[in-house]
């Protein structure tokens, strides 16, 4: 894939509804013009004389508009059009406002998009802080950047055209300030070049601190209990310091640039003035009207340094956005509807000698695993911490491909099917429970839409989760707070047990749902899936054995291999691996 460029034509490319906003600058440049181009007949007519080439300009420009030179029509026609003009300038703003606002939304949602349709192995290794900071941070400097492009040339377009009716009035004067423009530009050229710089410098300071700050605040539980408060306080405010004076350098080199820019017209009406008076010898009326022009000139000159300087200052920020997203869509999935659809299970599962093992490790964390699930059986996998259970679970659930073996859905390998739609049948209750900050309802039918009212009763049903909404405030739309404050650890996992019934699976996967649970707690879900048992296929990943006395089938991890499987009862006369674990927990 070959290198993409940001320099300042190949990103104003990808800019849209620009042609429209240079068209509506060019308007506003020219109504502008023409009203500062009617102080020249003004002038003549307050002075009454006029010779040469003024008065030749003067009769010339009022027979073109069709205009007398009645001093108060030319005084309200000049003030009417440099109003309109402004207001022409006005929708400019409006347009490149929009524009903005809808490429930082683009890129937002091209993040997303990309993120959501990438490999699991691509997407379970993002940090939660980077992608935070791209999204709320990295898209907005980018957006910025794009507006900059957008206002330095519109404003560019505008200065052209004043510079035109410029040299319309004096050409003598009109090079002497492009020359005098030159050496100005060439002045601010390094502070140019330093803005890019620390413009880097200050994306790099940004996303360091926002990604720490997210984490630390993620751990603050553990940072309060292990007194590390005074350590982290300070690390984040050296992470803060150092942003600090990346902003400092980058505002102060800005307003360095703005008082050369802005010292810069008042030394050329000086000079302009001695070379119109001593050498050209132009007339006070031209030269009164051409410093008005240069008046307007030198502001959208400004204009256009401030904003390039600020597009150096945050593009960046696009190569950060167009990276994660040419990162995230390298690893992209097979689009949906390229491969065959899953219909469901018909006969059940299969795994058939299963390896995998993680990028960058030498160990493999599953070797030759067969594993067989039934349709409408409950099948368990337990073991010690580190055996390999959840990464079965994650190649079951198609969001992991085996480097060996097949996992097989009624005689079909799963690597050479939809993996979405297979998706789409699964239900799924970890651990740690996801609780968003939202209604009840919006919690149990996150992810299906289509719910129907009937499925979502029968789930709050099967998942005994009648009683917590009849002592919430709002029933179902009462807002459970972020991260589920309002409910116990036994009511969440109720609530995830449900949300993963109502869509109605094929497949119910279970991956230490219960480890965290009191023994009360514990007994309810336990319950719920003695229920369960008879009409759903199950698998489930346990911690605590007693938990899956009612599974057909028990499969028992140890480094990645299956070392025993039978029934519960089974493996307990076994006297193996299994009693062993059985035994360490009854005592």
């Amino acid at each position: 894939m070959p290198e993409r460029s940001y320099g300042f034509f190949s990103t104003f490319s990808r800019i849209p509804r620009k042609a429209s906003i240079i068209f509506v600058a060019v308007v506003a440049g020219l109504l502008e013009s023409v009203g500062l181009a009617l102080f020249l007949p003004l002038l003549k007519t307050i002075n009454g004389t006029a010779a040469g080439n003024e008065a030749i300009l003067s009769s010339e420009f009022l027979k073109v508009l069709g205009l007398s030179s009645n001093p108060i029509i030319l005084g309200l026609g000049m003030a009417a059009t440099i109003i309109v003009a402004y207001l022409v300038v006005l929708l400019r703003d409006r347009l490149i406002i929009n524009v903005k606002h809808h490429s930082v939304e683009t890129l937002r949602d091209q993040i997303i998009g990309s993120l959501f349709h990438s490999q699991w192995k691509y997407l379970s290794a993002q940090a939660g802080g980077e992608v935070i900071n791209r999204l709320l941070g990295e898209c907005a400097r980018a957006g910025y950047a794009l507006t900059y492009q957008l206002q330095a040339a519109a404003a560019t377009a505008q200065a052209i055209i004043l510079l035109s009716l410029s040299a319309v009035l004096d050409w003598q004067l009109l090079i002497a300030v492009i020359g005098l423009g030159a050496l100005v530009g060439l002045a601010i050229m390094p502070l140019m070049r330093r803005s890019a710089r620390i413009g880097r410098e200050t994306d790099a300071e940004t996303r360091s601190y926002s990604f720490h700050v997210i984490d630390f605040l993620r751990g603050a539980k553990l940072i309060r209990v292990t007194g590390a408060e005074m350590e982290v306080i300070q690390r984040i405010a050296g992470l803060n310091a150092a942003t600090r004076d990346a902003n400092v350098r980058g505002e102060y080199t800005m307003a360095l640039t703005n008082f050369v820019v802005r010292s810069a017209p008042v030394a050329m009406a000086g000079i302009l003035i001695a070379l119109a008076t001593g050498a050209f010898y132009i007339p006070a009326a031209v030269l009164l009207t051409f410093i008005l022009l240069l008046s307007r000139i030198a502001p959208l000159l400004t204009q256009v340094q401030q904003h390039l300087q600020g597009y150096a200052g945050y593009r960046n920020a696009l190569a950060v956005v167009d990276q994660a997203i040419a990162q995230a869509d390298a690893f992209a999935e097979p689009a949906t509807g390229v491969m065959p659809p899953v219909a469901g299970i018909g006969r059940g599962i299969d795994l058939r000698g299963v390896g995998f093992t993680y990028d960058g490790s030498e160990h493999p964390a599953l070797i030759n695993i067969n594993v067989t699930v039934p349709r409408n059986s409950t099948v368990a996998v337990v073991g010690g911490s580190g055996g390999g259970k959840s990464t079965l679970i994650d190649l079951i659930a198609g969001i992991r491909s085996p480097n060996a073996g097949q996992v097989i859905v009624d005689g079909n390998d799963l690597a050479r099917m939809d993996g979405h739609s297979w998706r789409r049948r699964i239900g799924y209750v970890t651990q740690d429970v996801v609780i968003l900050h939202d209604t009840l309802r919006n919690n149990l039918t996150f992810g299906r839409s289509a719910i129907t009212e009937q499925d979502l009763q029968w789930a709050i049903a099967k998942a005994h989760l009648d009683s917590v909404i009849k002592d919430l405030p709002d029933g179902l739309e009462t807002v459970l707070g972020e991260a589920g404050t309002r409910l116990s650890g036994g009511q969440k996992q109720r609530v995830s047990l449900a949300r993963a019934l109502a869509g109605r699976p094929d497949l119910l996967l279970l991956d230490e749902a219960t480890s965290a649970l009191d023994a009360e707690a514990e007994a309810a879900i336990k319950q719920a899936l003695d229920e369960l048992a008879s009409d759903l296929t199950m698998v489930i990943i346990a911690h605590r054995l007693n938990t899956v006395a009612h599974a057909q089938m028990v499969y028992v991890m140890e480094g990645g291999r299956i070392v025993e499987s039978g029934t519960f009862e089974d493996l307990k006369r076994l006297g193996g691996r299994f009693t062993q674990l059985s035994n360490l927990q009854n005592h």
